[in-house]
């Protein structure tokens, strides 16, 4: 999921906080959220949950600043990488189903990435960060690119890895954050099951009750809400 500045929000906040619910003073949190925002600005929908259930709700500011669109909570927002997590989620799900194991190495179903490394590459490795796979983000920024203004689907950063013929450093071995490894579960996901990655996520957010959440399969595309 990218960013899509004229569409979207330019603010997105998560407010991860160790709170009892008995606790939970609404004036104060709305004194914090309330803090940075003035007039026609972008906003923000803020949520606490507490074993469960909704205890704080509170949506500010706006969508969209040239149509002065208010943020409410039918507002869909690009959660960037945040959405990681379901990425992680859609393999679980496979291997939930037998179709893949965590110790498989990824060259098994997208067999011309690092075809020249000899080093297993796991997806368990792709997960957690530990595959010493580059960025591709960086290797677009080593060009004089900025990723956005290039990027239009998975293909184009598939296609940038297919060149490289070396890692950072030996799978297992460290840790570097990298987009690479979550492209490159996306397309796992897309050969094992069949689908496009945004189809098979999307029975998973169905089964999670989650309608009005998705992939997007295009960089830029326009979404409701």
């Amino acid at each position: 999921m990218h960013f899509t500045p004229r569409l979207l929000p330019l603010l997105f906040l998560l407010l991860t906080l160790q709170l009892q619910a008995q606790k939970i003073n609404p004036t104060q949190i709305d004194k914090l959220v309330n803090s940075n925002l003035e007039g026609i600005m972008p906003g923000l929908a803020v949520g606490i949950v507490k074993d469960g259930q909704i205890v704080y709700e509170q949506y500010l500011g706006y969508a969209n600043l040239e149509h002065e669109v208010k943020i409410d909570e039918r507002t869909r927002f690009n959660i960037a990488s945040n959405a990681k997590q379901f990425t992680a989620l859609c393999i679980l799900k496979l291997i939930e189903q037998g179709k893949i194991n965590l110790d498989d190495d990824f060259r098994k179903y997208l067999p011309n990435v690092h075809s020249n490394i000899q080093d297993k590459i796991t997806i368990s490795h792709l997960i957690t960060h530990t595959s010493g796979i580059r960025d591709y983000c960086d290797l677009l920024g080593l060009q004089g690119k900025t990723w956005w203004k290039h990027f239009i689907d998975n293909g184009d950063a598939i296609e940038l890895l297919e060149a490289q013929r070396d890692l950072n450093f030996k799978p297992g071995t460290e840790y570097l954050y990298s987009n690479s490894n979550y492209i490159l579960l996306a397309e796992i996901v897309k050969e094992v099951t069949r689908q496009d990655f945004s189809d098979f996520a999307k029975t998973l957010f169905e089964d999670l009750e989650m309608p009005n959440t998705n992939f997007h399969t295009l960089y830029g595309e326009v979404t409701p809400n």
